[in-house]
This record gives structure tokens, C-alpha cells and sequence, in this order.
């Protein structure tokens, strides 16, 4: 066994120093004396690179070698020992394999090159084995053909692909055949540049050819390969959107289309798609509203196609209802007479709209697009204006004949300059923009006024109360007018017409009422005179022993017998002033129209606007006068603004319903809200909590509309303020019918400026406007009345003081309830600084309780002064009121519902100015503090705003 082993160990030794030593010769450098294959291997790779042309390298590394060794060294930038290193090999071996680039050299280079003239990329006839920038030129244009990455080096994939084409295993290149080749030539014949019939499946010279024909027309690279880029512009050409410079078979079949359908008129259309084609296609697309570009895309091509098809509506080959009524349009305007139109749309109608298309310059072509119906509708609609035409002008040129602004005997259907300058007079005569167009306004206008309640054929009190004006006017002599409006009532308004340079109608139209009533109120009041048969001297004598008269509204301070008789005397409140409404009756009514009173008191009054026909019933159902109804609900509800007036939405026991915000909800479908309901008189708005009471009062009373409660208010004034017999507020102060029997009588108040006070507020109300109406004024008349006393008597009081009762918070604000002297002290006796107008809002410094009156200190564009209190409702001045007499804290802004950091606190009773909005309403949030939800109201504290809950606020 032992020698066995011997003689196996002694064979391994033997072969391994037989066997060559790979590792020394991986390791170390050839050079000069070395042998063997691996020499002739490297030295075949300096034959193949160009730098000796050994043939056959042998397998001898001499001084030869080694100098070419060098020499490769060398032009690579290589240390040159003539030894060849592991460096040296590594440089040989990049070189003469992919990928190729600028640099290399060898015949691989000499090979490609072969290559690329084979495959038509380069013409050299003796390419060379260098790779340089005509080299990567060639590969680049190559490559960008094929779609490789364009980057000049032949690397795998570009050699890869050479190989292919020499192969004959790519499509499209020479050699190539198939249905895809016969496709493809197909297209070169659809776009002209060949006329093969039919293309065979071949890709041959010829082809690469015509090819080159189509790369070079449409810019590609020039090289007869019907490449994927190539390929593709083919179909880019072929198809839609077609545009300049495309052409082929479906650029003449477009062509046609567009000569039948009457665009353009090609007798033998081209393929090509130019300048003129495009124009053309602008045409058409501006024709059925699409958008003119002048490229035939896939909307245009629809267009097409739907007309051939004949499914464009409003075209020739459409027809239905709305053909019918587009040529109805046309019949109206005149261009046609059509009689009736029928529902198809043929050459004649297509020649009918061109005609209106070139009457008002629009594209002519025939086809009712939108702009043109629209055009139709527009001439066919108001406004009109000059260049309209059609029946709809002749009628309304026939109304203003009757309305006799013109004398047309026979009015056209043209819409000219004589028809404008007739409207412009019409528009001016009725206060209307004179523009000359037939506008809306101006329309209704016309139909107001010739369907007038004024007009032949009507009836009302309306009427008989202007007949009674005429009889005023001295224009008639009826001595109980009918309520019938006829014939004779007619000529008597054209007379008064004809005297005043009126427009004659017969019409008592806006323009002639109005005159009629201007010049009857002219006339005179509506007054008569009660005659009381008792001296005036006696009537003062028993105010003075019964009536307990005062001259303060509180009653604090008795009246002397000077201002008894100054404010008693009749004969001081004179017409057309404040004071002399204390003569009005309040149980008759003044005969006013529903649009009158509408017009002359309650526009632009908020809730109450437009509400007359209530107050109106009201008035006939109580027997209270109408506009003393009016007064009333425009004091309490702040000319219809109020809260109670806007109406408050209420849940099914009569609480108010709020959002989140705490705002009250007005909107009768929520869920939450029975009903909405309304106050107009302030029944029940108690000071504490006015919203809250007034509520609760309106709808224990079923007021749930505005006219509800209009009229079922009525009935608690006529109850509480109205008795028999004391039918003015001169009756109710003074008790003349009672002191006409030389008695003391029922008085309803001590002040002796009761009446005149109350007056002020009524006419606060309505204004002037009230004695333009035929109000009945009953004035008393006693024995041995003296006239008028334009002298004053003083005040039974001391001095005047300018002192402040009460300093206001700062941003206190007001607003004056009528025409108001801003005093220079709190008294009538002292001078004016001139007049502040109704509803101007001032800034309140403060009171001072004179009496009678109290009087706020004011601020008004800077100028410090007085106004009386019955002149000035305090706007957001409130008063901190708790149960107990704790202080109540005021908060930053609550947020997310959460109230805000408590910023200090203020006293009960103090008082404090509410911060509001833009449209001087109460700011409120809502804010949960101490696990209780408030709302919370925007307070000045100084000059700085806070919050405080409105549980604990009161309006002052």
C-alpha cells in the first residue's frame, strides 16, 4: 500500500511541472523573447487594428514586435516600454470590440463602415478602419432611422440591428416583402408620389426610391428605409387633421366634399392641401361655428360627413317643428310669405336665409347656424332698434299712433330713423332713458299705458275720484260723477290734455295724473270748518280749571295759560305744516287709490311696501283713516325694517326659531318653522324683550302675513286710540264738541303739546306727499277765536341747561326720524346750525332732561348741537341689566362655537354702544360659557370691541 502512494505522489509532481504556467503568464508583461500562441494572438490584434500587416503573425515576440507595441502605445497615450502589460491588452481588446466609437480603429471599424454604404447610409468606396466624426455622423443617422438612441456609438444594439438588415429580417428596407410593404406603398400611391395599380408586395431600389421621394418632401432623414418615423409621417399625412402642405387622395375626397356642399368651386380639386384649401376649410368652419383654423380635424370631417348624410339641423335636407318655426322668423321679418311655412328645409329656404345673412352682413352661406338664429331672434325680439325689421315693428309703430306720438296712416315693418326719434320722444315724455330703443321698459310703458286703468271702458273709484278732479279743474261739470270711464270722460282728459302741451289720447296716462293732481292740489286742502258755540276765551277757561294742563310729556311741570292758549288756538297750526295734520281725520278715509298710496307712501318701506290694499281694508273695516294706519306702522316697525316687520320664523308653541349663528330664521319651508309670523304695530314689543313679546303677541293673534297683521292690528288702534266722536288729534287733546256745551270734556293726554307732537310723527311718516292727496282736514272754529300768534310764549319753566343728564358711551349713533334743526342748545329758542335731514345717522354724546323735551347732545359732520327726542330713535345704545346686582362679564370673539377669554367686566346698568355691521345690524355669535349656549352681541368697551350675552343687554 505504502507503495502505491509512493508512486502516486511521484506522477502528481510530474504533472504539475509538465503542465504551463497560466498564472505567471496572466500575470506578467510580454516582451522581447517571449513565445507561444498568446504572442501571436496579441499580435494578430495589431494586424487587425491597422498598425502591421503581418500574415500570419507568428508566435515570436522580437524587437519588431516590440516596436509596433510601441507604436500602439503611443497613439493611445500609453506608458510605451514596447512590453505589452495587462493595460496594453485590456487597450487592444476595447478597441477591436463594441461598442465602437470616435478613436477606435480596425478592421470591425472597416467592416461597419462596409456595412453602412451596404445599407445606403454613406457612399464611401474605400472606407477606412479609423472611427471618426463622419463615422458617428453616418451611425447617428443610422440610428436616429431606426429609432435608436441617436449618440455616434456602434454599440451592441445598433451592430445588432446591421446584422438584422443584412439578414433581411427587418421590414421595410430593401429585400422586404409582404402585405405590410404592398400597405405601405399603397400610401405612397394615395399620396401621388408613385402610381403603382396595384403596388406589388416588393420592396425593392425602386421603392427605397420613392421613399427617399417622401423623406426629403417632408424633411426626414433621406434613406429609402421606410422606418417607424417615416412610417408614421405617412399616416400623419393620410389622416386627419389635414393642413398645409399635406396632400394625397384624402386631401382631393376632402376637396370634393367641399365643392358639393357648395364652399368652393374646384372643377378638378388637387391633392395637395395649400394656401387656397385652407382659406376654403375657414370658410366652412366659420360657416357651422367651429373654429376657423383651417385644418381639417376630426370635427370638421364630422361636419362634413353629418351634412352629406343630412343630419345637420338647419340645413338643406333638415326638417321638423323647429324648421317651422326658424322660417316663421323669416315670414315675420318679411323676407318671405310663407303662408304657413312648412317644416322642410330645401334650396329655397337656404336662398331665403342668405338673403337675411346678407341683409345683416352675415356670412352667406345658407345654413341657419346659431349666430344667424340668434340674429333672427334678435331682430324678432326687444329690444328693437333701428335696422330691425318685421310684423312685431308694424305693430308697435301702430300703438304709438294711438297713443298719438306720430300719424302714420300706414305703419311699415322697418325699424328706421323716424321710428327712433318717435320712441326717443315717447321715452322723454314718460321719464324714461331716451335712447331710441324699443326696450322693455319702454314696451311696458306703452302696454301701461294703453291698457291704463284710465281708458275707455273701465270703471272704479278711481275714476270717479278724477272726474272729481276735472270738475275741480273746471274741465267738467258732473255733479255726481259715474265710475265708468267713456267717451265723454275721454274728450274732457284730451281738452286738459290739449291746454297743458300734453300728448292728446284721451289717456289719463302716468304724465296727464300726475298734472291733474299737481294742479288739484293746488287747489286746496280738503277741509271743513266745525263751528263750536263757545267762546274761545271760555274753552281756555275750562282747560285751565279741569284739564290740568302741563307742559312736559312727564307731567312734572304745569303749563301757564299762555302756552294753553298758543297751543290750543287753531288758528297757529297752519296748512300744508307738521302741526296742522292735528286736523285730520282719522276716521274717514282719503279715497286713495291701492297704486297711489303705494307709490306716494309705502316705496321702498321694506315689508310694507306695496301693502296698501291691507291698510286700505283695514281702514274700511274700522273705520280708521288709511294713511293715519300707514304712520303708525311706519314709526313702529322703522319704515317696515323692524324685526316683527321682516317676520320671525316660530316652531308650533310660538318660539322664535334661530340658527346655529343665532340669527332667526325667516324661511317657512324649514324644518323646524310652523309658521312666519309678522308685527306692524309693535303690540306686545315690551322693552324688556321686544323681539320676544312681540312674537309671542303676533302669534297668539294669528298674524301670519304681513296683511294680517296690517289689519288685525288695525282694529286694536281704532279700540285704544279712536273713540266716537274724537275723530282728530285736536279733538282727542281738546274735547271741542264737549266744550261746546260749555262743559270740561274727556282729554286724552295733559300735555298741551300733545297734538302738535303727535302731528310731527305723522308726518315724520309721509311727508308732504300728504296733503297732495284729498284727506279731509276738520278744523274747529270757536266764538271770537283770535288768529294766528306768530309769538311763542316761553317755557313755564327756569333757564335751560346745557348740562348732560347722561354722558353716552362713545360710538353711540342715531338716526333722526324727520327734517330736524340741529339746535345750538337744547331749546327751540336758540339758533339752528342748520337742518339735518330724515334718517341721517348722528353720533349721541349724551341727554339732557329739560322739559318739556329732552334733548340729545349730537355730532353731525363734525358740528356739535342739539336735537329734541321726538326727533332721534337711538340706534345701538343698550343697558346692562342683571337679576342680581353682580357685573357682567365682556368676552374676546367666541369661536367655534365656544365664547371667548373673559377681558374684564361692567357694572348693571351701565350702558354701552353695540358694534354693527355695514348694514347697521346687530352683530351675534354664538359661544358656549359655563356649559350654557348664549349669544353673543359686539359691544365698544371704550374705543375697543368685546362681546357681551344679550340675555343681559336691554335697548335703552
Amino acid at each position: 500500500m505504502r507503495k502505491y502512494k509512493s508512486l502516486i505522489m511521484f506522477f502528481l509532481m510530474l504533472l504539475l511541472f509538465l503542465l504551463p504556467n497560466y498564472t505567471t503568464l496572466a500575470e506578467s508583461n510580454m516582451r522581447d523573447g517571449d513565445s507561444g500562441e498568446h504572442v501571436r494572438e496579441m499580435k494578430q490584434k495589431l494586424v487587425d487594428m491597422g498598425f502591421v500587416n503581418w500574415n500570419p503573425p507568428t508566435p515570436y515576440y522580437g524587437s519588431v514586435t516590440a516596436d509596433y507595441v510601441s507604436r500602439f502605445q503611443s497613439y493611445y497615450g500609453l506608458q510605451e516600454t514596447g512590453e505589452v502589460d495587462s493595460e496594453t491588452l485590456q487597450k487592444m481588446d476595447e478597441i477591436l470590440n463594441p461598442p465602437y466609437r470616435d478613436g477606435d480603429r480596425g478592421i470591425p471599424i472597416k467592416n461597419l463602415k462596409n456595412d453602412l454604404v451596404t445599407l445606403g447610409f454613406a457612399s464611401w468606396s474605400n472606407p477606412s478602419i479609423y472611427y471618426g466624426v463622419n463615422t458617428m455622423s453616418v451611425v447617428k443617422s443610422f440610428q436616429t432611422a431606426f429609432g435608436l438612441t441617436a449618440d455616434g456609438i456602434a454599440g451592441q444594439e445598433t451592430l445588432n440591428l446591421i446584422q438584422e438588415l443584412k439578414n433581411g429580417n427587418v421590414p421595410y428596407v430593401i429585400g422586404d416583402s409582404g402585405q405590410h410593404v404592398v400597405e405601405m406603398k399603397q400610401k405612397l400611391v394615395d399620396m401621388g408620389f408613385v402610381s403603382w395599380n396595384p403596388p406589388s408586395p416588393y420592396y425593392g431600389d425602386i421603392t427605397a426610391r420613392y421613399v427617399s421621394n417622401f423623406q426629403s418632401y417632408y424633411g426626414l432623414p433621406n434613406t429609402g428605409i421606410a422606418d417607424e418615423i417615416t412610417r408614421k409621417k405617412m399616416d400623419e399625412v393620410l389622416n386627419p387633421p389635414f393642413k398645409d402642405s399635406d396632400r394625397g387622395n384624402p386631401v382631393r375626397d376632402l376637396k370634393k366634399d367641399l365643392v358639393d356642399l357648395g364652399f368652393a368651386s374646384w372643377s378638378s380639386p388637387s391633392i395637395y392641401y395649400g394656401s387656397n384649401t385652407m382659406q376654403v376649410v375657414k370658410k366652412f368652419q366659420s360657416a357651422f361655428g367651429l373654429v376657423a383654423d383651417g385644418i381639417a380635424g376630426q370635427q370638421t370631417i364630422a361636419m362634413i360627413e353629418k351634412i352629406q348624410n343630412g343630419d345637420v339641423e338647419y340645413y338643406i335636407g333638415d326638417s321638423g317643428s323647429h324648421i317651422g318655426e326658424m322660417k316663421q322668423l323669416l315670414v315675420d321679418m318679411g323676407f318671405a310669405s310663407w303662408n304657413p311655412p312648412s317644416n322642410a328645409y330645401g334650396k329655397i329656404t337656404a336662398g331665403v336665409v342668405e338673403q337675411f345673412q346678407s341683409y345683416y352682413n352675415l356670412p352667406i352661406t345658407g345654413y341657419a347656424d346659431e349666430h344667424t338664429r340668434q340674429k333672427m331672434i334678435e331682430v324678432t325680439s326687444p329690444p328693437y332698434k333701428a335696422g330691425d325689421r318685421g310684423k312685431i315693428i308694424t305693430q308697435w309703430k301702430e300703438k304709438l299712433v294711438t297713443l298719438g306720438f306720430t300719424s302714420w296712416s300706414s305703419p311699415s315693418q322697418f325699424y328706421g330713423s323716424n321710428t327712433a326719434i318717435v320712441v326717443e320722444r315717447l321715452q322723454s315724455y314718460y321719464g324714461l332713458n331716451p335712447t331710441g330703443i324699443l326696450d322693455t321698459d319702454t314696451m311696458n310703458k306703452i302696454d301701461e299705458t294703453l291698457n291704463s286703468p284710465y281708458s275707455i271702458g273701465n270703471h272704479g273709484e278711481h275714476i270717479r275720484d278724477l272726474k272729481r278732479k276735472l270738475v275741480l279743474l273746471d274741465y267738467a261739470s258732473w255733479t255726481h260723477p259715474s265710475a265708468a270711464y267713456g267717451e265723454i270722460t275721454a274728450n274732457v282728459v284730451k281738452a286738459f290734455q290739449r291746454d297743458n302741451n300734453l300728448t292728446v289720447n284721451g289717456i289719463a296716462d302716468s304724465v296727464t295724473l300726475a298734472l291733474i293732481e299737481k294742479q288739484a292740489s293746488e287747489v286746496g286742502l280738503n277741509i271743513v270748518v266745525s263751528n263750536y258755540n263757545v267762546t274761545f276765551d271760555r274753552a281756555v277757561q275750562l282747560q285751565m280749571l279741569y284739564g290740568n294742563p302741563k307742559y312736559d310729556g312727564a307731567g312734572n311741570i304745569l303749563s301757564d295759560e299762555a302756552n294753553v292758549r298758543y297751543f290750543m288756538n287753531p288758528s297757529n297750526a297752519i296748512e300744508y305744516t307738521p302741526w296742522y295734520l292735528q286736523f285730520m281725520r282719522l276716521d274717514t278715509s282719503t279715497n286713495l287709490t291701492a297704486s297711489e298710496i303705494n307709490r306716494q307712501f309705502l316705496n321702498n318701506k321694506g315689508t310694507l311696501t306695496n301693502m296698501a290694499n291691507a291698510f286700505i281694508t283695514a281702514g274700511e273695516r274700522y273705520g280708521v283713516n288709511e294713511i293715519y294706519l300707514i304712520s303708525h306702522a311706519l314709526h313702529e316697525t322703522g319704515n317696515g325694517s323692524s324685526t316683527l316687520a321682516l317676520g320671525v320664523g316660530v316652531d308650533k308653541k310660538g318660539n322664535i326659531v334661530r340658527d346655529s349663528s343665532g340669527l332667526i330664521i325667516r324661511d317657512k319651508s324649514h324644518p323646524q318653522v310652523d309658521q312666519i309670523v309678522y308685527n306692524m304695530y309693535g303690540y306686545g314689543a315690551h322693552d324688556n324683550d321686544p323681539t320676544g313679546d312681540g312674537v309671542k303677541y303676533a302669534y297668539d293673534k294669528e298674524w301670519f302675513s304681513p296683511e294680517a297683521a296690517i289689519i288685525g292690528g288695525a282694529q286694536q288702534i281704532t279700540n285704544n286710540y279712536i273713540e266716537r266722536g274724537q275723530n282728530t288729534l285736536f279733538k282727542m287733546k281738546w274735547d271741542p264738541d264737549v266744550a261746546g256745551t260749555n262743559r270740561f270734556g274727556r282729554q286724552y293726554a295733559t300735555h298741551v303739546m300733545w297734538a302738535e307732537i303727535q302731528a310731527r310723527k305723522i308726518y315724520s311718516m309721509v311727508g308732504d306727499a300728504i296733503f297732495e292727496t284729498r284727506t279731509l282736514f276738520d278744523v274747529p272754529q270757536y266764538l271770537n277765536q283770535p288768529g294766528p300768534d306768530r309769538n311763542k310764549p316761553s317755557p313755564p319753566t327756569s333757564p335751560i341747561s346745557d348740562d348732560l343728564a347722561v354722558t353716552f358711551p362713545t360710538n353711540t349713533i342715531g338716526r333722526t326720524t324727520g327734517n330736524v334743526n340741529l339746535r345750538s342748545a337744547p331749546s327751540t329758542t336758540h339758533d339752528s346750525h342748520g337742518i339735518v335731514s330724515r334718517n341721517s345717522q348722528v353720533e349721541v354724546l349724551g341727554i339732557n332732561d329739560n322739559r318739556p323735551y329732552a334733548w340729545y347732545k349730537v355730532k353731525h359732520n363734525g358740528i356739535e348741537g342739539w336735537i329734541r327726542e321726538d326727533y332721534l330713535d337711538l340706534t345701538n345704545l343698550y343697558v346692562i341689566r342683571t337679576v342680581s346686582s353682580s357685573n357682567v362679564n365682556y368676552r374676546s370673539a367666541p369661536s367655534n362655537g365656544v365664547a371667548g377669554n373673559v377681558r374684564g367686566s361692567i357694572s348693571r346698568d351701565s350702558l354701552v354702544a353695540l358694534s354693527l355691521n355695514n348694514n347697521n345690524q346687530r352683530v351675534v355669535r354664538q359661544g358656549v360659557a359655563n356649559n350654557v349656549n348664549y349669544h353673543w352681541v359686539r359691544v365698544y368697551i371704550g374705543n375697543n370691541q368685546y362681546w357681551i350675552a344679550d340675555n343681559f343687554l336691554t335697548k335703552y
